[in-house]
Protein backbone atom coordinates (compact mmCIF):
# COMPACT_ATOMS: atom_id res chain seq x y z
CA UNK A 1 0.00 0.00 0.00
CA UNK A 2 2.88 2.44 0.84
CA UNK A 3 4.59 1.82 -2.37
CA UNK A 4 1.30 1.82 -4.34
CA UNK A 5 1.09 5.71 -3.01
CA UNK A 6 4.09 6.74 -4.24
CA UNK A 7 2.29 7.11 -7.81
CA UNK A 8 -0.31 9.70 -6.58
CA UNK A 9 1.84 11.48 -4.36
CA UNK A 10 4.89 11.74 -7.13
CA UNK A 11 1.90 12.95 -9.57
CA UNK A 12 0.27 15.89 -7.34
CA UNK A 13 3.89 17.27 -5.77
CA UNK A 14 4.93 17.53 -9.79
CA UNK A 15 2.03 19.22 -10.30
CA UNK A 16 2.23 21.95 -7.01
CA UNK A 17 5.92 22.12 -8.17
CA UNK A 18 4.55 22.98 -11.96
CA UNK A 19 1.99 25.78 -10.69
CA UNK A 20 4.42 26.91 -7.45
CA UNK A 21 7.15 27.57 -10.80
CA UNK A 22 4.47 29.63 -12.39
CA UNK A 23 3.79 31.50 -9.31
CA UNK A 24 7.20 32.43 -8.10
CA UNK A 25 8.42 33.46 -11.75
CA UNK A 26 5.98 35.91 -12.32
CA UNK A 27 4.33 33.97 -14.95
CA UNK A 28 0.82 33.87 -12.40
CA UNK A 29 0.74 37.79 -12.86
CA UNK A 30 1.35 37.87 -16.30
CA UNK A 31 -1.57 36.06 -16.66
CA UNK A 32 -3.64 37.81 -13.92
CA UNK A 33 -2.86 41.38 -16.13
CA UNK A 34 -4.00 39.68 -19.28
CA UNK A 35 -7.25 38.00 -17.67
CA UNK A 36 -8.23 41.21 -16.12
CA UNK A 37 -7.34 43.11 -19.85
CA UNK A 38 -9.44 40.38 -21.70
CA UNK A 39 -12.80 41.73 -20.82
CA UNK A 40 -14.46 43.97 -18.37
CA UNK A 41 -17.47 41.76 -18.42
CA UNK A 42 -18.19 40.23 -15.34
CA UNK A 43 -19.58 36.71 -17.42
CA UNK A 44 -17.09 36.39 -18.90
CA UNK A 45 -14.36 37.03 -16.71
CA UNK A 46 -16.26 34.64 -14.18
CA UNK A 47 -16.67 31.80 -16.28
CA UNK A 48 -13.29 32.14 -18.49
CA UNK A 49 -11.51 31.80 -14.59
CA UNK A 50 -14.14 29.80 -12.59
CA UNK A 51 -14.69 27.45 -15.41
CA UNK A 52 -12.31 27.24 -18.57
CA UNK A 53 -9.29 28.40 -16.57
CA UNK A 54 -9.98 25.81 -13.68
CA UNK A 55 -10.83 23.33 -16.39
CA UNK A 56 -7.32 22.94 -17.69
CA UNK A 57 -5.91 23.19 -14.55
CA UNK A 58 -7.98 20.34 -12.95
CA UNK A 59 -7.12 18.31 -16.05
CA UNK A 60 -3.53 19.03 -15.85
CA UNK A 61 -3.13 18.86 -11.66
CA UNK A 62 -6.04 18.26 -10.09
CA UNK A 63 -5.96 17.71 -6.04
CA UNK A 64 -7.24 21.21 -4.70
CA UNK A 65 -5.26 22.95 -7.23
CA UNK A 66 -7.06 24.50 -9.63
CA UNK A 67 -9.47 26.28 -7.25
CA UNK A 68 -5.95 27.76 -5.03
CA UNK A 69 -5.25 29.52 -8.25
CA UNK A 70 -8.39 30.28 -9.76
CA UNK A 71 -10.05 32.16 -6.38
CA UNK A 72 -6.97 34.45 -6.35
CA UNK A 73 -6.98 35.36 -9.75
CA UNK A 74 -10.94 36.25 -9.27
CA UNK A 75 -10.85 37.85 -5.73
CA UNK A 76 -8.21 40.28 -7.65
CA UNK A 77 -11.32 41.08 -10.01
CA UNK A 78 -13.71 42.19 -7.20
CA UNK A 79 -15.64 39.18 -6.25
CA UNK A 80 -16.25 38.31 -2.51
CA UNK A 81 -13.79 35.92 -1.21
CA UNK A 82 -16.19 33.42 0.41
CA UNK A 83 -18.58 33.31 -2.73
CA UNK A 84 -15.56 32.72 -4.79
CA UNK A 85 -14.24 29.57 -2.84
CA UNK A 86 -17.80 28.21 -3.23
CA UNK A 87 -17.90 28.82 -6.65
CA UNK A 88 -14.81 27.50 -7.36
CA UNK A 89 -14.88 24.15 -5.86
CA UNK A 90 -18.20 23.85 -7.31
CA UNK A 91 -17.17 24.56 -10.72
CA UNK A 92 -14.62 22.14 -10.34
CA UNK A 93 -16.95 19.45 -9.61
CA UNK A 94 -17.22 18.57 -13.59
CA UNK A 95 -14.08 17.89 -15.00
CA UNK A 96 -12.52 15.69 -12.24
CA UNK A 97 -12.89 12.43 -12.30
CA UNK A 98 -10.53 13.35 -15.48
CA UNK A 99 -8.00 15.50 -13.33
CA UNK A 100 -4.49 15.03 -12.89
CA UNK A 101 -4.40 13.43 -15.99
CA UNK A 102 -6.66 11.19 -15.77
CA UNK A 103 -5.31 9.41 -12.13
CA UNK A 104 -9.05 9.39 -10.70
CA UNK A 105 -9.85 6.79 -13.39
CA UNK A 106 -7.12 4.90 -14.50
CA UNK A 107 -5.05 4.92 -10.99
CA UNK A 108 -8.08 4.46 -8.78
CA UNK A 109 -9.50 1.74 -10.55
CA UNK A 110 -5.93 0.27 -11.39
CA UNK A 111 -6.61 -2.55 -8.83
CA UNK A 112 -10.06 -3.49 -10.60
CA UNK A 113 -7.68 -4.96 -13.23
CA UNK A 114 -9.98 -3.43 -15.95
CA UNK A 115 -9.55 -4.38 -19.54
CA UNK A 116 -8.33 -1.64 -21.83
CA UNK A 117 -11.66 -1.21 -23.73
CA UNK A 118 -13.65 -1.44 -19.97
CA UNK A 119 -11.54 1.72 -19.11
CA UNK A 120 -12.68 3.19 -21.82
CA UNK A 121 -16.17 2.48 -21.71
CA UNK A 122 -15.69 3.53 -18.20
CA UNK A 123 -14.23 6.96 -18.95
CA UNK A 124 -17.19 7.33 -21.63
CA UNK A 125 -19.50 7.10 -19.48
CA UNK A 126 -18.26 9.10 -16.71
CA UNK A 127 -18.15 11.97 -19.15
CA UNK A 128 -21.75 11.39 -20.61
CA UNK A 129 -22.56 11.49 -16.60
CA UNK A 130 -20.58 14.87 -16.13
CA UNK A 131 -21.53 16.44 -19.63
CA UNK A 132 -24.92 16.29 -18.33
CA UNK A 133 -24.07 17.86 -15.29
CA UNK A 134 -22.49 20.58 -17.08
CA UNK A 135 -25.65 22.00 -18.55
CA UNK A 136 -26.93 22.57 -14.61
CA UNK A 137 -24.25 22.31 -12.10
CA UNK A 138 -21.83 25.86 -13.64
CA UNK A 139 -25.38 27.54 -13.39
CA UNK A 140 -25.82 27.06 -9.42
CA UNK A 141 -22.11 28.12 -9.22
CA UNK A 142 -22.43 31.38 -11.34
CA UNK A 143 -25.24 32.56 -9.15
CA UNK A 144 -23.15 33.01 -6.17
CA UNK A 145 -21.40 35.17 -8.20
CA UNK A 146 -23.78 37.02 -10.98
CA UNK A 147 -27.45 38.35 -10.94
CA UNK A 148 -29.66 36.36 -12.55
CA UNK A 149 -30.44 39.23 -15.12
CA UNK A 150 -26.66 39.20 -15.93
CA UNK A 151 -27.09 35.27 -16.61
CA UNK A 152 -29.93 35.75 -18.58
CA UNK A 153 -28.24 38.17 -20.75
CA UNK A 154 -25.19 36.45 -21.68
CA UNK A 155 -26.70 32.73 -21.75
CA UNK A 156 -25.41 32.00 -25.41
CA UNK A 157 -22.02 33.07 -24.38
CA UNK A 158 -22.06 30.74 -21.17
CA UNK A 159 -23.42 27.63 -23.26
CA UNK A 160 -20.90 27.85 -25.49
CA UNK A 161 -18.59 27.98 -23.19
CA UNK A 162 -19.54 25.03 -21.27
CA UNK A 163 -19.40 22.94 -24.63
CA UNK A 164 -16.28 24.22 -25.39
CA UNK A 165 -14.82 22.50 -22.99
CA UNK A 166 -17.26 19.35 -22.50
CA UNK A 167 -17.90 18.16 -26.30
CA UNK A 168 -13.67 17.62 -26.51
CA UNK A 169 -14.13 15.99 -22.57
CA UNK A 170 -16.74 13.30 -24.22
CA UNK A 171 -15.27 12.82 -27.25
CA UNK A 172 -12.01 11.89 -25.90
CA UNK A 173 -12.67 9.94 -23.34
CA UNK A 174 -14.27 7.29 -26.74
CA UNK A 175 -10.41 7.30 -27.23
CA UNK A 176 -8.29 7.70 -24.22
CA UNK A 177 -8.74 8.31 -20.09
CA UNK A 178 -5.69 10.66 -19.27
CA UNK A 179 -6.59 13.26 -21.78
CA UNK A 180 -10.17 14.70 -21.56
CA UNK A 181 -10.32 16.81 -18.76
CA UNK A 182 -6.70 18.72 -20.05
CA UNK A 183 -7.82 18.63 -23.46
CA UNK A 184 -11.03 19.60 -23.58
CA UNK A 185 -9.52 22.45 -20.84
CA UNK A 186 -6.97 23.47 -23.29
CA UNK A 187 -9.68 23.86 -25.95
CA UNK A 188 -12.29 25.40 -23.89
CA UNK A 189 -10.04 28.26 -22.74
CA UNK A 190 -8.45 29.44 -26.33
CA UNK A 191 -12.30 29.25 -27.61
CA UNK A 192 -13.71 30.88 -24.66
CA UNK A 193 -11.07 33.12 -24.69
CA UNK A 194 -11.86 34.12 -28.84
CA UNK A 195 -15.84 34.14 -28.09
CA UNK A 196 -15.00 36.87 -24.90
CA UNK A 197 -12.45 38.76 -27.22
CA UNK A 198 -14.77 39.44 -29.88
CA UNK A 199 -18.11 39.75 -27.80
CA UNK A 200 -19.80 36.45 -29.18
CA UNK A 201 -23.15 35.52 -26.73
CA UNK A 202 -22.00 38.53 -24.31
CA UNK A 203 -24.26 41.45 -23.50
CA UNK A 204 -21.57 44.25 -22.19
CA UNK A 205 -23.26 47.04 -20.14
CA UNK A 206 -20.11 47.14 -17.93
CA UNK A 207 -19.03 51.17 -17.55
CA UNK A 208 -15.38 51.86 -18.76
CA UNK A 209 -12.67 51.08 -16.18
CA UNK A 210 -9.21 51.90 -16.03
CA UNK A 211 -6.56 48.54 -16.31
CA UNK A 212 -3.46 48.05 -15.78
CA UNK A 213 -1.32 48.22 -18.99
CA UNK A 214 -1.98 44.83 -20.96
CA UNK A 215 0.93 42.60 -21.40
CA UNK A 216 2.12 41.88 -24.72
CA UNK A 217 1.10 38.70 -26.88
CA UNK A 218 4.90 37.27 -26.75
CA UNK A 219 4.44 37.68 -22.45
CA UNK A 220 1.22 36.24 -22.41
CA UNK A 221 2.70 33.10 -24.58
CA UNK A 222 5.47 32.99 -22.80
CA UNK A 223 3.92 33.36 -19.26
CA UNK A 224 1.40 30.54 -20.31
CA UNK A 225 4.43 28.28 -21.74
CA UNK A 226 4.28 25.98 -18.45
CA UNK A 227 0.31 25.07 -19.52
CA UNK A 228 0.92 24.38 -23.39
CA UNK A 229 4.16 22.73 -23.06
CA UNK A 230 3.09 20.09 -20.43
CA UNK A 231 -0.37 19.33 -22.96
CA UNK A 232 2.42 19.27 -25.97
CA UNK A 233 4.34 17.03 -23.96
CA UNK A 234 1.64 14.85 -22.82
CA UNK A 235 0.45 14.61 -26.08
CA UNK A 236 3.93 13.15 -27.36
CA UNK A 237 4.19 10.43 -24.33
CA UNK A 238 0.94 9.17 -24.30
CA UNK A 239 0.20 9.02 -28.27
CA UNK A 240 1.82 5.53 -29.36
CA UNK A 241 2.58 6.75 -33.06
CA UNK A 242 4.78 9.24 -31.88
CA UNK A 243 7.11 5.95 -29.74
CA UNK A 244 8.30 7.56 -26.97
CA UNK A 245 5.29 5.68 -25.06
CA UNK A 246 7.41 2.74 -26.01
CA UNK A 247 10.51 4.06 -25.09
CA UNK A 248 9.73 5.16 -21.77
CA UNK A 249 7.64 2.32 -21.11
CA UNK A 250 10.58 -0.11 -21.76
CA UNK A 251 10.68 -2.63 -18.73
CA UNK A 252 13.09 -4.92 -19.40
CA UNK A 253 15.86 -5.06 -16.29
CA UNK A 254 19.09 -3.90 -16.80
CA UNK A 255 20.39 -4.10 -13.05
CA UNK A 256 18.87 -6.20 -9.95
CA UNK A 257 19.30 -6.16 -6.87
CA UNK A 258 18.29 -8.87 -3.73
CA UNK A 259 16.96 -7.10 -0.98
CA UNK A 260 16.47 -9.90 1.34
CA UNK A 261 12.48 -10.54 2.52
CA UNK A 262 11.70 -7.14 1.05
CA UNK A 263 12.29 -8.22 -2.34
CA UNK A 264 14.18 -8.51 -5.36
CA UNK A 265 14.56 -4.66 -6.98
CA UNK A 266 14.87 -4.53 -10.68
CA UNK A 267 15.25 -1.36 -12.96
CA UNK A 268 15.35 -0.94 -16.71
CA UNK A 269 16.78 1.39 -19.12
CA UNK A 270 13.49 3.94 -19.20
CA UNK A 271 13.94 3.77 -15.18
CA UNK A 272 10.92 1.44 -14.76
CA UNK A 273 11.65 0.52 -11.11
CA UNK A 274 10.11 -2.62 -10.16
CA UNK A 275 10.24 -5.15 -7.25
CA UNK A 276 9.19 -8.40 -7.06
CA UNK A 277 8.37 -11.60 -4.34
CA UNK A 278 7.60 -9.00 -1.49
CA UNK A 279 8.09 -10.60 1.70
CA UNK A 280 8.36 -13.98 -0.29
CA UNK A 281 4.72 -13.77 -1.95
CA UNK A 282 3.89 -13.43 -5.00
CA UNK A 283 2.66 -9.50 -4.29
CA UNK A 284 5.08 -6.91 -7.27
CA UNK A 285 5.35 -3.97 -7.60
CA UNK A 286 5.94 -1.39 -10.61
CA UNK A 287 6.37 2.14 -10.94
CA UNK A 288 7.25 3.69 -14.48
CA UNK A 289 9.17 6.49 -13.20
CA UNK A 290 9.29 8.82 -17.18
CA UNK A 291 6.06 7.83 -17.71
CA UNK A 292 3.85 8.59 -15.10
CA UNK A 293 2.96 12.24 -15.13
CA UNK A 294 5.24 13.89 -12.70
CA UNK A 295 9.27 13.77 -13.43
CA UNK A 296 8.04 14.14 -17.02
CA UNK A 297 5.83 16.63 -18.00
CA UNK A 298 5.53 18.58 -14.75
CA UNK A 299 9.19 18.95 -13.12
CA UNK A 300 10.97 18.64 -16.46
CA UNK A 301 8.85 21.66 -18.06
CA UNK A 302 9.56 23.22 -14.49
CA UNK A 303 12.96 23.34 -15.17
CA UNK A 304 12.40 24.61 -18.52
CA UNK A 305 10.22 27.15 -17.42
CA UNK A 306 12.66 28.50 -14.83
CA UNK A 307 15.11 29.79 -18.21
CA UNK A 308 12.56 30.95 -20.14
CA UNK A 309 10.87 32.69 -17.88
CA UNK A 310 13.85 34.37 -16.61
CA UNK A 311 13.51 33.39 -13.24
CA UNK A 312 15.53 35.20 -10.11
CA UNK A 313 18.20 33.17 -8.65
CA UNK A 314 16.46 31.17 -5.64
CA UNK A 315 13.52 30.86 -7.67
CA UNK A 316 14.10 27.09 -7.85
CA UNK A 317 14.72 27.00 -4.11
CA UNK A 318 11.74 28.70 -3.01
CA UNK A 319 9.56 26.60 -5.51
CA UNK A 320 10.71 23.66 -3.64
CA UNK A 321 9.98 24.76 -0.28
CA UNK A 322 6.85 25.35 -0.86
CA UNK A 323 5.90 22.66 -2.75
CA UNK A 324 7.67 20.51 -0.14
CA UNK A 325 5.38 22.63 2.93
CA UNK A 326 2.03 21.72 0.57
CA UNK A 327 2.70 17.99 0.48
CA UNK A 328 3.22 16.82 3.61
CA UNK A 329 -0.22 16.65 4.37
CA UNK A 330 -1.29 15.00 1.26
CA UNK A 331 1.61 12.55 1.64
CA UNK A 332 0.20 11.28 4.69
CA UNK A 333 -3.43 10.65 3.78
CA UNK A 334 -2.44 9.32 0.87
CA UNK A 335 0.30 6.65 2.80
CA UNK A 336 -2.52 5.98 5.14
CA UNK A 337 -5.21 5.41 2.86
CA UNK A 338 -3.16 2.90 0.24
CA UNK A 339 -2.80 0.56 3.10
CA UNK A 340 -6.72 1.25 4.84
CA UNK A 341 -7.47 0.49 0.96
CA UNK A 342 -5.18 -3.02 0.30
CA UNK A 343 -6.33 -4.06 3.73
CA UNK A 344 -9.66 -4.03 2.99
CA UNK A 345 -8.93 -6.47 0.12
CA UNK A 346 -6.72 -9.21 1.51
CA UNK A 347 -8.89 -12.36 1.88
CA UNK A 348 -10.21 -12.57 -1.52
CA UNK A 349 -13.56 -13.74 -1.03
CA UNK A 350 -13.71 -12.84 2.25
CA UNK A 351 -11.72 -9.58 2.16
CA UNK A 352 -14.26 -6.62 3.53
CA UNK A 353 -14.38 -5.65 0.50
CA UNK A 354 -16.60 -8.75 -0.58
CA UNK A 355 -18.48 -8.49 2.40
CA UNK A 356 -19.65 -5.00 2.01
CA UNK A 357 -20.20 -5.73 -0.92
CA UNK A 358 -22.14 -8.52 -0.50
CA UNK A 359 -24.10 -7.07 2.13
CA UNK A 360 -25.29 -3.75 -0.07
CA UNK A 361 -26.47 -6.04 -2.68
CA UNK A 362 -28.71 -7.68 -0.90
CA UNK A 363 -29.96 -4.69 0.99
CA UNK A 364 -30.20 -2.63 -2.27
CA UNK A 365 -30.64 -4.90 -5.25
CA UNK A 366 -31.41 -3.85 -8.38
CA UNK A 367 -31.84 -0.38 -6.67
CA UNK A 368 -27.53 -0.48 -6.08
CA UNK A 369 -27.64 1.86 -10.21
CA UNK A 370 -29.14 4.92 -7.76
CA UNK A 371 -27.37 5.03 -4.65
CA UNK A 372 -24.00 4.13 -6.06
CA UNK A 373 -22.56 7.89 -6.40
CA UNK A 374 -23.71 8.09 -3.09
CA UNK A 375 -21.00 5.77 -1.84
CA UNK A 376 -18.37 7.50 -3.95
CA UNK A 377 -19.24 11.02 -2.91
CA UNK A 378 -18.97 9.44 0.98
CA UNK A 379 -15.54 8.52 -0.32
CA UNK A 380 -14.64 11.71 -1.68
CA UNK A 381 -15.92 13.40 1.49
CA UNK A 382 -13.65 11.68 4.21
CA UNK A 383 -11.19 11.11 1.61
CA UNK A 384 -10.85 14.96 0.12
CA UNK A 385 -10.21 12.94 -3.45
CA UNK A 386 -11.87 11.44 -5.96
CA UNK A 387 -9.04 9.14 -6.64
CA UNK A 388 -8.53 7.75 -2.92
CA UNK A 389 -12.68 7.40 -3.04
CA UNK A 390 -12.27 4.94 -6.37
CA UNK A 391 -9.44 3.23 -4.68
CA UNK A 392 -11.60 2.63 -1.24
CA UNK A 393 -14.66 1.94 -2.89
CA UNK A 394 -13.98 0.77 -6.70
CA UNK A 395 -13.71 -2.45 -5.42
CA UNK A 396 -16.90 -2.62 -3.78
CA UNK A 397 -18.68 -1.08 -6.52
CA UNK A 398 -17.12 -3.80 -8.46
CA UNK A 399 -18.61 -6.09 -5.96
CA UNK A 400 -21.95 -5.17 -5.88
CA UNK A 401 -22.38 -4.69 -9.91
CA UNK A 402 -21.14 -8.36 -10.16
CA UNK A 403 -23.99 -9.43 -7.16
CA UNK A 404 -26.83 -7.83 -9.18
CA UNK A 405 -25.80 -8.57 -12.37
CA UNK A 406 -25.62 -4.98 -13.84
CA UNK A 407 -22.67 -3.63 -16.16
CA UNK A 408 -19.26 -3.27 -14.15
CA UNK A 409 -18.49 -0.07 -16.41
CA UNK A 410 -21.47 2.02 -15.60
CA UNK A 411 -21.74 1.53 -12.29
CA UNK A 412 -17.80 2.31 -11.89
CA UNK A 413 -18.89 5.66 -14.18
Amino acid sequence: GLLLALTPILIVWGAIFLFQTMEHSGAMETIRRWLNDLTRNRVAQVVIIGWSFQFLIEGASGFGTPAALAGPLMVALGFPPLRVAMACLILNSVPVSFGAVGTPTWFGFAQLQLSPSEIRSVAWKTAMIHGAAACIIPMLAFRLLLSWQEIRRNLIFIYLALAASVVPMVLLALLNDEFPAVAGGLIGLVVTVWLARHGVGLFDDQPAAEADAAPYAHSVVKALFPLWATVLVLLLTRIPQFGLRAILTMASPVLEVPLGHFGRLSVSPALVVRLNRIFDTDVEWTHQVLYVPSVVPFILISMVSLWILNAPDGTGKRVWNQTAARMLNPVLSLLGALALVRLLMCGDAASSVMIIGESLAAVTGDWWKYVAAYLGAIGAFFAGSCTISNLTFGPIQDSIASQIGQDRTTILA
